[in-house]
C-alpha cells in the first residue's frame, strides 16, 4: 500500500534532508530493500542506514519546500499519535548511543537547551557586547567563533586582543564567501556589492567601499522592516537604539534574543558623535556620512564594516525563521555546543 507514497528521510540528528518519490527510490538512495525502507517507515526498526524514514502526510498541507523549513522528526510523530523510539547521538548526551522514546529525548534536549541558555547569558551576551564596542560584529557561522568567547568573560585586554585578531583574520579569509551570502539574500544589491564596493576595496579605496557598506546596511533592512538601521528610536524602552531593535526584540527566542544583545545598548558605529571618545573603535557612520571624519579608510575599519553588513543580514534573516516558520535552529547558530 506504501509502495508508491513519497517517503521522508531525517539524518542522524533527526533533520529532514530528503524526500523521495516512493520505497523504492529510497530503497535505491540509502543501497536497501525496500522492505528495510517498509519497516522503518513503519516503525518495525528504528534506523535504516542512520536515517530515520517516514511516509509522507499529505493532509499537513506544507508545500515541499517548506517542509525543509519546519518539519522536524519528533514533532512530525506526534502529531500522528504514534510511539516512536530513537537513538541518542554525541549531539544527545556523552553516553553513548541508548533507545530512547520521545519523553525522554524531549527531556535530553530541554536539559541541554537549559544549559546553552545558561551559558550563553553568563558570557556570549556580554562578550558580543564587548567586540561590538570594538567594532566588531559575530555573524551566525560556527566557523567564526573562538573558544575563547565561550569559556571565559572577555574583560581583560589582552583576551580581547587575541579574539579581535582572530576576527580580523576571519573576515579576510572568508570575505568572498561572506558577500556572496549577503548578495544572495539580497539579489537587487547584488552588483552594488559584489562588483562596485568589492572593486573599491580591491583597489584600495577603502573610504568608498566602507562608505557603500553602511549604506547597504541601511539598505537590507529598509528591504527587510521598511525601516533603517541608523535611525534611532526617539522615545520609549529602546530610546537611541536603532530603529529595527523593537521589531527584532519580539521574537520569542531566548538564544536569538541573547545574539542581539550588542543592538540592545550604545555602539560606537551608532552612537552620537559626542559620546565617540570614550569607546576603543571610532569607527561611526554619522561622522564619516558628515565628512568629519577623513581618516576611516583603512582595511581594517572595511572589515569591520563587513562584519556588521553580516551580522544585520544574519539577525533579519533568523528571524523570519524564527517567526515565520516558527523553526528550532539553535544546532545551527550555536552547534560549538552539539560537539
Amino acid at each position: 500500500m506504501g509502495k508508491n507514497k513519497p517517503v521522508l528521510v531525517f539524518d542522524e540528528h533527526r533533520d529532514l534532508i530528503s524526500i523521495v518519490a516512493s520505497i523504492k527510490e529510497a530503497g535505491r538512495m540509502l543501497g536497501v530493500t525496500p522492505r528495510a525502507v517498509s519497516n522503518c517507515c513503519k516503525g518495525v526498526s528504528i534506523l535504516c542506514k542512520r536515517h530515520y524514514l517516514r511516509y509522507l502526510d499529505s493532509n499537513i498541507g506544507l508545500s515541499l519546500p517548506d517542509y525543509f523549513e519546519t518539519l522536524d522528526l519528533t514533532p512530525y510523530d506526534e502529531i500522528h499519535g504514534e510511539t516512536r523510539y530513537y537513538f541518542t547521538t554525541k549531539h544527545d548526551c556523552s553516553d553513548g548511543r541508548k533507545k530512547i522514546a520521545t519523553d525522554e529525548l524531549r527531556m535530553l534536549e530541554e536539559n541541554k537547551r537549559n544549559k546553552i541558555v545558561y551559558q550563553l547569558n553568563e558570557y556570549y551576551a556580554h562578550n558580543l557586547k564587548v567586540l561590538a564596542q570594538y567594532g566588531w560584529f559575530i555573524e551566525m557561522n560556527p566557523d567564526a567563533y573562538s573558544s575563547k568567547m565561550f569559556e571565559t568573560k572577555l574583560d581583560e585586554e589582552k583576551d580581547i586582543k587575541v579574539v579581535v585578531k582572530a576576527l580580523m583574520k576571519y573576515y579576510q579569509t572568508h570575505l568572498k564567501k561572506i558577500i556572496k551570502e549577503i548578495c544572495g539574500r539580497y539579489p537587487k544589491r547584488s552588483n552594488y556589492i559584489s562588483v562596485q564596493i568589492m572593486s573599491n576595496y580591491t583597489r584600495g579605496h577603502y573610504d568608498i567601499a566602507i562608505t557603500g557598506l553602511l549604506t547597504q546596511v541601511d539598505g537590507i533592512c529598509s528591504d527587510k522592516l521598511k525601516q533603517y538601521f541608523f535611525i534611532k528610536e526617539k522615545k520609549g524602552n529602546y530610546k537611541h537604539l536603532p530603529s529595527i531593535v523593537g521589531n527584532l526584540i519580539r521574537v520569542r527566542n531566548d538564544f536569538y534574543k541573547v545574539y542581539i544583545a550588542p543592538l540592545l545598548s550604545d555602539c560606537p558605529i551608532y552612537t552620537y558623535q559626542s559620546k565617540i571618545d570614550k569607546y576603543p573603535c571610532k569607527l561611526n557612520r554619522h561622522l564619516i556620512m558628515h565628512g568629519k571624519d577623513t581618516n576611516y579608510g583603512s582595511k581594517e575599519n572595511f572589515l569591520k564594516s563587513v562584519s556588521l553588513l553580516k551580522y544585520v543580514s544574519d539577525i533579519l534573516y533568523y528571524s523570519d525563521i524564527c517567526i515565520e516558520y516558527k523553526k528550532s535552529f539553535e544546532r545551527y547558530i550555536y552547534p560549538h555546543f552539539y560537539e
